[in-house]
């Protein structure tokens, strides 16, 4: 008899080590992935901070230039951006999976919507390359060349709305992130 009672106290006991155990296990886990996702969040931030410092801040400077010197009557050219082919984005693609570990669905909206937005803002200058270089090789008295130039002045605008919606965007989403 003392023999079963000793078996049924190990097994019980055993047991609950096991569920104890378990249950130290989830709690490593669980810990792991919010330092998973803190780490993510703060990698975002670098890589939108180096590109705000690095090429947004830089443009918008440009394009603020570009209307000042309008304002006091110099005659430009049309806006002038190369084509960019470099991956600014390398931190958000190549966390794609782990983005919907953000339990913060706003924030996860905020941080799609501002790559979103830069995305779409390169897209939107390298094609206005190929109109630069279409208006570049238009000899000046062809009609075409003011077509050009005009499609070049309102894609420049619209380049200038755009990054002032971007600045905002990003400057609410690097705050919300610093907090984090």
């Amino acid at each position: 008899m003392g023999a079963v009672v000793g078996g049924l106290m190990t097994l019980v006991a055993a047991l609950l080590a096991q569920e104890q155990s378990a249950k130290d296990q989830r709690k490593r886990d669980l810990e792991t992935d919010r330092r998973r996702i803190k780490n993510l969040l703060q990698a975002i931030r670098a890589e939108l901070t180096v590109l705000k410092t690095d090429n947004l801040d830089l443009l918008q400077t440009k394009l603020r230039e570009r209307v000042d010197l309008q304002k006091s009557g110099f005659s430009q050219s049309p806006l002038a951006m190369p084509p960019t082919n470099r991956n600014h984005f390398v931190v958000f693609e190549s966390n794609g999976a782990a983005l919907g570990m953000i339990e913060d669905k706003i924030l996860l909206a905020q941080i799609v919507r501002t790559y979103g937005l830069i995305k779409g803002l390169i897209d939107h200058l390298n094609a206005s390359w190929d109109d630069y270089q279409r208006w570049r090789q238009t000899l000046d008295n062809d009609p075409q060349k003011q077509k050009i130039a005009a499609t070049l002045e309102e894609l420049e605008i619209g380049t200038r709305n755009w990054l002032e919606v971007l600045q905002r965007d990003l400057d609410a989403l690097l705050q919300k992130l610093e907090h984090l």
